[in-house]
C-alpha cells in the first residue's frame, strides 16, 4: 500500500507523540536513580570515613594516655632528675632506668616497639633498645615540639617511616615532657614508638576481597599521611612506598575540609570518593567505590528501559501503522475524489462510508459542493448553448440582410465584396453552431469544422467538385474559440482566394489543407493549390486585397505566429503559431 504524505506524517507524528514521552520519562527516571544512587554511595562512603575517624581518635587518645601515664611515673621522674645531676660516667642509675622501662613498661603493651627517654639536650639517656642509648634526637620533632608547646599539656604524636630500602618499618611516635614534681620544670622527653600495624587492626572490620580493580563490595578505604604516603589499607596489602598525590588529597590537606566527588583515583580508575581530614594526625581518610560498581543498578535499569522501550516501540509501531493505514485509505479516497472533481467529473461522489467525525463532515461538505457545482454547470451549459445559438442566429440574420442588400446593388464589384463578408460571417457562425451542438462547450473539433467550412465555400462559389479536388489532412484537434475563430477566418480567406483566382476558365486543380503539430508546442497550417502561381511582383503583406491583409493580421497579431508564402509550385501559405489558451475575461 502506497502511503500518502499526510498518512506518513500522521504515522510519524503518532510515533513521535508516543515515544517522546517515553524517552522523557526514561531520562527523568534514569537521572533520578543516578542522583539517588550517587547520593547514597557518597553517604555510605562518608559514614565509613567518619566511623574510621572516630575509631582512630579513640586509638590515638588511648596511646596518648599511655605515654602521659608513663611520664607521671615517679620512678622515671626521679631517676631522670638524678641522671641530669650526676656526672656522665655514672651508669648505674641508667641501667636501673633501662630495666624499669623494659620490665615494667614495655611488657605492658605488646604493640610498643621502643621506649626512649631524652634529656634536655635531646640525647637518649635511657631506652628499651640499649644500642640507641647516647643517640642524638635533638633534631626530631617529637623532641623539639613538646618544648615549643610547653603550655600544651597534651602529648605529641606523629607517624614515621624508618629510612630503609624496603620502607616497610612504619611506626607511630608519641612523646611528652617529663617535668619536676613540684616546680614542673622540664627534665626531658619520654617517647614511645608503637607498631604501625595497630592501624591495620582498626581497618580489619573493613577487610574485603578486592576485585581486579582493587574494590570490594563496600569499596576501598585507606589512610594517607601528610607526606601523601598510603600508611594503611583495608585490603591489608599496603606498601609504604605508594604515593597518593591526587588532586583531591592535595585539596583536603590544604583546606583541611571534607571532600566528596567523582574523580580518578591514584590507579586511574573513575571512582566516587569521600576524603576526610584527620586533624589530630594530619592524615586523610579516603573511602572510594568504583563508578562501574556504584552505578551497576543503572545498567540494569538501562536494560529494562531498552527492552521495555523496544516492546513499547513495536506496539506503538503496530498501532500507528494500523491507525495511519486506515486514515491513509480515507485520505487517498478523498484525494482521488477531489481530483475527479477538479477534472470536471462530478458524477462520482467521495465514498468513505459512514463516519460521525470531522472527516465525515468534510466529505459530506465536498459531496454537497459537488452536487451544487453540477447544478451550476448544468445551468452554465444551458446558458452557453443559448448564447452560441443566439450568436449563430444573429450572424445568420446579418448574412440574410447582406443577401437582401445585394439585390439592390448593381455593381458586381460591390456585390463580390458583400459576398466575401457573408462568407466571413458564415465562417464565424459555423464555429458558434459547432460549439452549440458540441458536448464540450469550451472546445470544438477543428477537423469537422474545416470540412463544413470548405463544403460551404464550394457551394457558395458554385465550384464543380469533379474538377476541383479538395484534400484535408487534419488530425483530431480541439480548439477553444480564441484559436478556432482566427484559424477559421484564415482558412476561409485562403480557400476563397484559391477558388476565385487559382483555377480560371474552369481548369482542373487540387486544393490541400493540412494542420499538424511541431516541436515546442507549435502548430502549422498549410493551405496550398496547384493552380495559377501567386504573382511574383505582388507582396501579400502590402496589397489592396482585404482578404490577404486580414490573413496577415490574424496570423501575426492575433495568433502571434509567422506566415510564409511559397510560389514554386502553385501557391502555398504556411502559418506557424501556438494555441491560444482560454483567458479569463473578468
Amino acid at each position: 500500500m502506497r502511503y500518502t504524505k499526510v498518512g506518513f506524517k500522521l504515522f510519524c507524528l503518532f510515533l513521535l507523540m508516543s515515544l517522546v514521552p517515553l524517552g522523557i520519562a526514561g531520562t527523568i527516571v534514569y537521572k533520578h536513580v543516578h542522583d539517588r544512587t550517587r547520593d547514597e554511595v557518597f553517604g555510605q562512603l562518608r559514614s565509613m570515613s567518619y566511623s574510621l575517624n572516630n575509631q582512630l581518635g579513640l586509638l590515638l587518645s588511648k596511646r596518648r594516655c599511655r605515654v602521659a601515664d608513663f611520664s607521671s611515673d615517679g620512678f622515671i621522674r626521679d631517676r631522670v632528675e638524678q641522671i641530669n645531676q650526676m656526672p656522665p660516667e655514672s651508669f648505674q642509675i641508667n641501667e636501673e632506668l633501662n630495666t624499669h622501662l623494659i620490665v615494667n613498661k614495655k611488657r605492658l603493651d605488646p604493640d610498643i616497639l621502643e621506649i626512649e627517654i631524652l634529656n634536655q639536650k635531646g640525647k637518649v639517656i635511657a631506652s628499651t633498645s640499649k644500642e640507641e642509648i647516647g643517640a642524638d634526637r635533638s633534631h626530631e620533632d617529637y623532641f623539639r615540639i613538646p618544648f615549643v608547646l610547653l603550655e600544651n599539656k597534651g602529648p605529641y604524636f606523629s607517624d614515621a617511616l624508618q629510612s630503609s630500602e624496603t620502607r616497610d618499618a612504619f611506626h607511630l611516635v608519641f612523646s611528652t615532657l617529663l617535668t619536676e614534681r613540684i616546680l614542673q620544670r622540664p627534665l626531658g622527653v619520654i617517647v614511645t614508638k608503637v607498631k604501625g600495624d595497630i592501624l591495620q587492626g582498626v581497618l580489619n572490620q573493613y577487610m574485603h576481597h578486592p576485585d581486579k580493580e582493587g574494590f570490594g563490595p563496600f569499596g576501598e578505604i585507606y589512610i594517607v599521611n601528610r607526606d601523601k604516603i598510603k600508611i594503611a589499607d583495608a585490603s591489608n596489602g599496603v606498601i609504604f612506598n605508594q604515593i597518593v598525590d591526587t588532586k583531591e588529597v592535595q585539596e583536603v590537606l590544604v583546606s583541611k575540609e571534607e571532600l566528596s566527588d567523582i574523580y580518578k583515583n591514584y590507579k586511574g580508575v573513575p571512582v566516587l570518593g569521600s576524603a576526610l581530614f584527620v586533624p589530630e594526625a594530619n592524615w586523610v581518610i579516603i573511602a572510594e567505590k568504583s563508578v562501574k560498581e556504584a552505578f551497576l543498578p543503572l545498567t540494569k535499569i538501562k536494560y529494562i528501559f531498552v527492552f521495555s522501550g523496544g516492546g513499547v516501540f513495536f506496539l506503538v509501531l503496530f498501532l500507528g501503522f494500523v491507525i495511519s493505514a486506515k486514515m491513509n485509505v480515507i485520505i487517498k479516497k478523498m484525494t482521488e475524489g477531489i481530483k475527479r472533481i477538479a477534472n470536471g467529473n462530478l458524477e462520482h461522489p467521495i465514498a468513505i462510508g459512514k463516519r460521525n467525525d470531522e472527516i465525515g463532515e468534510v466529505v459530506e461538505s465536498f459531496n454537497s459542493m459537488t452536487i451544487k457545482l453540477k447544478e451550476l454547470l448544468n445551468e452554465k451549459e444551458l446558458l452557453m448553448r443559448e448564447i452560441f445559438h443566439r450568436v449563430k442566429n444573429n450572424m445568420q440574420v446579418i448574412s440574410s440582410l447582406l443577401s437582401l442588400q445585394c439585390k439592390y446593388i448593381k455593381d458586381e464589384k460591390y456585390i463580390e465584396m458583400v459576398k466575401e463578408s457573408q462568407d466571413r460571417i458564415k465562417a464565424m457562425a459555423l464555429i458558434h453552431e459547432n460549439l452549440y451542438r458540441s458536448k464540450d462547450l469550451s472546445n470544438i473539433d477543428f477537423n469537422d469544422y474545416v470540412k463544413s467550412l470548405v463544403n460551404g465555400l464550394l457551394l457558395s462559389y458554385k465550384m464543380d467538385t469533379n474538377k476541383i479536388t479538395l484534400k484535408i489532412n487534419i488530425k483530431t484537434f480541439f480548439f477553444a474559440i480564441e484559436t478556432a475563430i482566427p484559424c477559421g477566418l484564415i482558412i476561409n480567406e485562403l480557400i476563397s482566394n484559391s477558388l476565385k483566382y487559382a483555377f480560371p476558365e474552369g481548369r482542373d486543380g487540387e486544393i490541400n489543407i493540412s494542420l499538424r503539430s511541431l516541436d515546442n508546442d507549435e502548430l502549422e497550417i498549410i493551405v496550398s493549390n496547384d493552380g495559377v502561381n501567386f504573382p511574383n511582383d505582388l507582396d501579400f503583406r502590402d496589397t489592396e486585397s482585404l482578404g490577404l491583409r486580414l490573413v496577415t493580421n490574424l496570423a501575426e497579431n492575433q495568433l502571434h505566429g509567422k506566415i510564409e508564402l511559397n510560389r514554386s509550385k502553385g501557391t502555398e501559405f504556411k502559418i506557424r503559431f501556438k494555441e491560444i489558451k482560454y483567458k479569463k475575461r473578468m
